[in-house]
Protein backbone atom coordinates (compact mmCIF):
# COMPACT_ATOMS: atom_id res chain seq x y z
CA UNK A 1 0.00 0.00 0.00
CA UNK A 2 1.91 2.91 -1.24
CA UNK A 3 0.25 6.24 -1.27
CA UNK A 4 1.93 9.12 -2.90
CA UNK A 5 1.90 12.45 -1.19
CA UNK A 6 -0.15 15.00 -3.10
CA UNK A 7 1.75 17.47 -5.21
CA UNK A 8 2.08 20.65 -3.07
CA UNK A 9 2.81 23.01 -5.99
CA UNK A 10 -0.77 23.66 -7.11
CA UNK A 11 -1.70 24.67 -3.57
CA UNK A 12 1.42 26.84 -3.28
CA UNK A 13 0.59 28.52 -6.61
CA UNK A 14 -2.97 29.18 -5.45
CA UNK A 15 -1.71 30.73 -2.19
CA UNK A 16 0.78 32.88 -4.08
CA UNK A 17 -2.00 34.13 -6.36
CA UNK A 18 -4.19 34.92 -3.36
CA UNK A 19 -1.34 36.84 -1.70
CA UNK A 20 -0.72 38.84 -4.87
CA UNK A 21 -4.42 39.71 -5.10
CA UNK A 22 -4.45 40.75 -1.45
CA UNK A 23 -1.35 42.89 -1.92
CA UNK A 24 -3.04 44.64 -4.83
CA UNK A 25 -6.14 45.34 -2.73
CA UNK A 26 -4.04 46.71 0.12
CA UNK A 27 -2.20 49.00 -2.30
CA UNK A 28 -5.50 50.27 -3.73
CA UNK A 29 -6.95 50.99 -0.29
CA UNK A 30 -3.72 52.58 0.88
CA UNK A 31 -3.82 55.03 -2.03
CA UNK A 32 -7.50 55.83 -1.36
CA UNK A 33 -6.95 56.44 2.34
CA UNK A 34 -3.63 58.24 2.05
CA UNK A 35 -5.29 61.67 2.26
CA UNK A 36 -6.50 60.81 5.79
CA UNK A 37 -2.95 60.51 7.09
CA UNK A 38 -2.04 63.79 8.76
CA UNK A 39 1.14 65.55 7.72
CA UNK A 40 4.01 65.37 10.18
CA UNK A 41 3.82 68.30 12.61
CA UNK A 42 6.54 70.90 12.35
CA UNK A 43 5.78 72.62 15.65
CA UNK A 44 3.09 71.71 18.14
CA UNK A 45 1.52 75.19 18.36
CA UNK A 46 1.65 75.79 14.61
CA UNK A 47 0.23 72.34 13.95
CA UNK A 48 -2.67 72.86 16.38
CA UNK A 49 -3.48 76.21 14.80
CA UNK A 50 -3.31 74.68 11.32
CA UNK A 51 -5.60 71.81 12.34
CA UNK A 52 -8.06 74.25 13.93
CA UNK A 53 -8.11 76.37 10.76
CA UNK A 54 -8.47 73.27 8.58
CA UNK A 55 -11.41 72.06 10.68
CA UNK A 56 -12.99 75.54 10.67
CA UNK A 57 -12.69 75.75 6.87
CA UNK A 58 -14.07 72.23 6.43
CA UNK A 59 -17.06 72.84 8.74
CA UNK A 60 -17.77 76.19 7.07
CA UNK A 61 -17.82 74.49 3.65
CA UNK A 62 -20.05 71.71 5.04
CA UNK A 63 -22.47 74.24 6.54
CA UNK A 64 -22.61 76.15 3.26
CA UNK A 65 -22.96 73.04 1.09
CA UNK A 66 -25.78 71.48 3.12
CA UNK A 67 -27.44 74.66 4.43
CA UNK A 68 -26.74 73.86 8.09
CA UNK A 69 -26.37 77.45 9.32
CA UNK A 70 -29.16 77.09 11.89
CA UNK A 71 -28.14 73.62 13.08
CA UNK A 72 -24.35 73.92 13.30
CA UNK A 73 -23.94 77.67 13.36
CA UNK A 74 -20.82 79.81 13.11
CA UNK A 75 -17.42 78.70 14.45
CA UNK A 76 -17.74 80.64 17.72
CA UNK A 77 -20.75 78.43 18.52
CA UNK A 78 -19.60 74.91 17.61
CA UNK A 79 -15.96 75.44 18.60
CA UNK A 80 -17.09 76.17 22.17
CA UNK A 81 -19.31 73.11 22.50
CA UNK A 82 -16.82 70.24 22.99
CA UNK A 83 -19.19 67.33 22.17
CA UNK A 84 -20.33 69.01 18.95
CA UNK A 85 -16.76 69.89 18.01
CA UNK A 86 -15.68 66.29 18.65
CA UNK A 87 -18.49 64.95 16.46
CA UNK A 88 -17.55 67.33 13.65
CA UNK A 89 -13.91 66.22 13.90
CA UNK A 90 -15.02 62.59 13.60
CA UNK A 91 -17.23 63.43 10.64
CA UNK A 92 -14.33 65.22 8.94
CA UNK A 93 -12.01 62.26 9.48
CA UNK A 94 -14.63 59.88 8.09
CA UNK A 95 -15.45 62.10 5.09
CA UNK A 96 -15.38 59.86 2.03
CA UNK A 97 -16.77 62.43 -0.41
CA UNK A 98 -13.37 63.18 -2.02
CA UNK A 99 -12.64 59.48 -2.60
CA UNK A 100 -13.42 57.76 -5.85
CA UNK A 101 -15.64 55.00 -4.55
CA UNK A 102 -16.57 51.89 -6.48
CA UNK A 103 -20.07 51.69 -7.86
CA UNK A 104 -22.33 49.96 -5.37
CA UNK A 105 -20.26 51.20 -2.44
CA UNK A 106 -22.28 52.29 0.60
CA UNK A 107 -19.58 54.41 2.27
CA UNK A 108 -21.10 57.67 1.03
CA UNK A 109 -24.55 56.65 2.29
CA UNK A 110 -23.07 55.76 5.69
CA UNK A 111 -21.28 59.14 5.84
CA UNK A 112 -24.49 61.02 5.02
CA UNK A 113 -26.31 58.99 7.66
CA UNK A 114 -23.67 60.02 10.21
CA UNK A 115 -24.06 63.65 9.10
CA UNK A 116 -27.84 63.47 9.63
CA UNK A 117 -27.39 61.98 13.10
CA UNK A 118 -24.87 64.67 14.08
CA UNK A 119 -27.15 67.43 12.78
CA UNK A 120 -29.99 65.95 14.87
CA UNK A 121 -27.79 65.93 17.97
CA UNK A 122 -26.32 69.42 17.39
CA UNK A 123 -29.30 71.10 19.04
CA UNK A 124 -29.09 68.76 22.02
CA UNK A 125 -25.39 69.53 22.45
CA UNK A 126 -26.06 73.28 22.25
CA UNK A 127 -28.94 73.11 24.74
CA UNK A 128 -26.86 71.09 27.24
CA UNK A 129 -23.92 73.47 26.84
CA UNK A 130 -26.11 76.54 27.43
CA UNK A 131 -27.68 74.94 30.50
CA UNK A 132 -24.23 74.03 31.82
CA UNK A 133 -23.07 77.63 31.27
CA UNK A 134 -26.12 78.93 33.20
CA UNK A 135 -25.49 76.46 36.04
CA UNK A 136 -21.84 77.44 36.25
CA UNK A 137 -22.84 81.11 36.36
CA UNK A 138 -25.41 80.43 39.12
CA UNK A 139 -22.82 78.48 41.12
CA UNK A 140 -20.29 81.26 40.71
CA UNK A 141 -22.72 83.97 41.84
CA UNK A 142 -23.97 81.94 44.80
CA UNK A 143 -20.47 81.59 46.29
Amino acid sequence: MTSEAPDPWPAIDELATMLNDLAGQVLTHTKQLQHLTPAQPSTQAGNAAAHAKDLRDWVEALVDEYGLHAQIGPPHRWENIPPLRAELIGLKIADVRPLKLEQGSFELIYWHDALARIVDRAGQHADRWQEDQRNQHLLATSN
